[in-house]
């Protein structure tokens, strides 16, 4: 970065030097701007407060040195290939404008439109102010801090670089993309009210919304800190607006870290108006560069309404590369939440550290199809929910254990039953919410391991007592392996008992277990610790086990959340 600048100074005093011989040299201190335009090519050297009046034009490569003074009044300054010379100062008044692309300079500082850094003055209009007369120049901020209370916007063009921290102090968005072909570059964005890591903390605005054709941009962002939605992905349709289209699409999108409420958030209905019909969003072919986002939610999209479905596009053709997903203090994170997601890919994902809800899916897929992950850490392949999916494919170690016995599971594949359902043929089929899971091996019960108690299968009769240790309930032998299995389901009936030891249950084991039991009238689980304490199950539903040293953490998941179960 220095030696960039090194190299536009040295032009830039090249320029000024060889201008200076071949041009017009013009010194105003005072007094109407206008009277002193040349009609040729000049350099005009800014010594004092000069006022514009009204529109003016300057001959080609001219040049506006400052050396003290600044250009107030109204008007606009209308030219091409116009350099500015000037220290990092106020230089020109609220109502002085530039003809658009009349600047040529490759950097103009935003301090020159009254951007001051000191963290307490409201810097947004300055910073519009900077890029709306910039044209494609960047608009540099400095390693200061700058406080915004309104939206920066961004159209057609327009690029933003900050080197040190834009704090925002609104509820809506910190910077809004309107159009195409926007940079962005900044150091640190963050909400002014920012607050700690916890549970409860309310996360405010928006840090980067992207809004109408937001095509080919460039974003680059070490740091977002504490907004509700860092990345926030709405393709908006107004009132009135006569463009039937709205997407975001061919955008590279990089960060290092995000502490908020979501990551990436993807809405397409948001932005449509009543008149809907006939319009169309989408968010197709962009690239996520992580990072990692320690957020309540990572990737997340919103449900589509049935009433939009002949109109809102798939989010298709994306991909997301070496993001890691992590939870930070008490903050929990799911992962990834997609509605109608269609072709794209996940690359070098990380999941193992993220603090995910008891009971909660770390992915969960609805209407999604033809979506690729590849992990580079464990998962259990039980937190993979899919509904009305088709043709999912995971590659991971997915129940490896620290146990020592063999996963069996590099590669998950989720199958929809009806091949037929795929919202791009229109072929909507939204009965079909059966989901077929396939692995690479053939590892039959030690996929869904079921044990019956009571009223079997094969041998049916009643008042049965039988024991198990544990780890039974989720190990099985496939050929002269030992497979584990992060699920079991448990039928007990007909007045049973099925009573569980658990001397040396799961001891190291570094991913979470379910149970999935159906307890009839009569029938129960009764589960033993090495102390002699027991628990004892005589409701049906979902049992989640959560490892703890050598022991373990039961809760019965509810609709309201979960209840702890702990040994008497």
């Amino acid at each position: 970065m220095r030696i960039k600048r090194l190299v536009i100074f040295i032009w830039l005093l090249c320029s000024i030097v060889l201008a200076s011989n071949a041009m017009t040299v013009k010194r105003v201190s005072q007094g109407s701007f206008n009277a002193a335009v040349e009609k040729g090519q000049a350099m005009y050297i800014i010594e004092g407060d000069c006022s514009l009046s009204g529109d003016v034009t300057l001959a080609a490569g001219s040049i506006l040195k400052f050396e003290g003074g600044a250009l107030v009044g109204s008007g606009t300054i209308k030219g091409s290939r116009l350099m500015i010379d000037a220290p990092k100062y106020q230089i020109f008044g609220e109502k002085v404008n530039f003809d658009k692309g009349a600047i040529a300079n490759g950097e103009v500082s935003a301090h020159w439109w009254g951007a001051k850094g000191d963290g307490n003055s409201d810097d947004a209009p300055a910073i519009n102010r900077a890029l709306q007369n910039a044209g494609t120049s960047w608009v540099v901020l400095e390693n200061l801090r700058y406080l915004t209370n309104g939206t920066i916007v961004m159209g057609f063009g327009q690029k933003l670089r900050c080197e040190g921290s834009l704090a925002y102090d609104g509820s809506r968005a910190a910077i809004e993309l309107t159009n195409q072909n926007i940079e962005l570059d900044i150091f640190e964005l963050r909400h002014n009210k920012g607050v700690s890591h916890n549970q409860s903390a309310k996360f405010i605005g928006s840090g980067v919304q992207f809004t109408g054709n937001v095509y080919n941009a460039n974003i680059n962002i070490d740091k977002i800190l504490y907004f509700n939605k860092a990345f926030d992905i709405v393709p908006t349709h107004k009132a009135g607006d006569n463009d039937k289209y709205r997407g975001v699409q061919y955008c590279r999108i990089s960060w290092q870290y995000v502490i908020g409420e979501y990551g990436i958030y993807i809405d397409m209905v948001k932005g449509m108006t009543s008149d809907y019909n006939g319009r169309r969003t989408w968010v197709n072919e962009n690239q996520f560069n992580g990072g990692r986002l320690m957020c309540r939610y990572g990737i997340y999209s919103t449900p589509v309404d049935d009433k939009y479905k002949n109109t809102i596009g798939v989010i298709n053709g994306n991909v997301f590369n070496s993001i890691g997903f992590e939870g930070e203090g008490n903050i929990k994170c799911k992962a990834i939440t997609l509605y109608n997601a269609w072709h794209n890919n996940f690359n070098d994902i990380r999941l193992s550290e993220g603090y995910v809800p008891i009971g909660q899916p770390w992915i969960d897929l609805t209407q999604c199809g033809y979506l690729n992950f590849s992990f580079k850490s464990q998962i259990p392949y039980s937190s993979v929910k899919a509904t009305r999916c088709n043709h999912i494919e995971m590659h991971a170690n997915f129940t490896d254990n620290g146990l020592g016995y063999f996963a069996g599971y590099d590669r998950l594949y989720i199958l929809n039953e009806n091949g037929a359902y795929n919202p791009l043929n229109n072929a909507l089929d939204k009965n079909s919410e059966n989901v077929k899971l396939l692995t690479r091996s053939t590892v039959g019960a030690a996929e869904i391991k079921q044990i019956y108690v009571g009223a079997s299968k094969t041998a049916p009769r009643g008042g049965v007592v039988q024991k198990m240790n544990f780890n039974d309930l989720f190990f099985a032998n496939v050929g002269d392996q030992k497979v584990l299995s992060d699920k079991a389901f448990i039928t007990v009936n007909d007045n049973s008992t099925l009573n569980i030891a658990t001397e040396h249950s799961l001891g190291g084991a570094n991913l979470d277990f379910a149970l999935v039991c159906k307890i009839s009238a009569g029938s129960k689980i009764v589960i033993t610790n090495a102390e002699g304490k027991k628990m004892t199950l005589t409701e049906s539903g979902v049992y989640h086990v959560r490892p703890i040293g050598d022991t373990f953490q039961l809760y019965k998941i509810k609709d309201s959340g979960y209840e702890f179960i702990e040994f008497k």
